[in-house]
């Protein structure tokens, strides 16, 4: 997040995400995911922690993935066009202490949570007013620099055998990329 953070500062405003729903200048997205990370820290995610993400590619997935890098968790997005028990797996697999989800995935999101830890469910944070907007208004604090080591991002693939392993890549790598 402090990267990200600095470059914000280095660009002009007409530098950042383009989409569907318009422009979003890294300031913004940086300003975005620090208040996402004080919001997911108040609600007991962090490093070390992995978050199921099921949001497309977008300026909401950046800015949840910084966010959880700036609290040296991990950011696990997940191909919503998979079905629930692959999902499931996934989150086992990776331990995962929350989902953020949008909104017309809630019920998927609902099911894989109460799957993945049937005798507590993960919690569930969807994107919109009621989740992700709420959290992001938390007012931003001053987050440790997570360790270069330390896995920032897990991806999944199924390699030779077909069933689908977490490839984590590091702080280190990611900045470095």
């Amino acid at each position: 997040l402090d990267n990200l953070t600095a470059i914000a500062r280095r660009v002009p405003m007409t530098s950042g995400l383009r989409a569907a729903d318009g422009f979003h200048p890294y300031a913004a997205l940086a300003e975005r995911a620090a208040r996402l990370a004080t919001g997911l820290s108040d609600r007991g995610i962090g490093a070390g922690d992995a978050v199921a993400i099921l949001l497309p590619n977008g300026p909401e997935l950046f800015a949840v993935a910084y966010a959880l890098f700036g609290l040296g968790a991990i950011a696990m997005p997940l191909n919503s066009a998979a079905p629930a028990p692959e999902l499931t797996a996934a989150a086992r697999r990776a331990s995962a202490k929350a989902i953020v989800a949008r909104p017309s995935l809630a019920v998927v999101a609902a099911e894989v949570a109460a799957s993945t830890a049937p005798d507590s469910p993960l919690p569930v944070i969807l994107s919109g007013a009621d989740g992700l907007d709420l959290l992001a208004r938390s007012q931003p604090t001053t987050l440790a620099a997570p360790s270069a080591d330390a896995p920032a991002l897990y991806l999944f693939s199924s390699g030779s055998t077909g069933r689908p392993k977490i490839v984590p890549h590091t702080h280190g790598e990611m900045l470095a990329n």
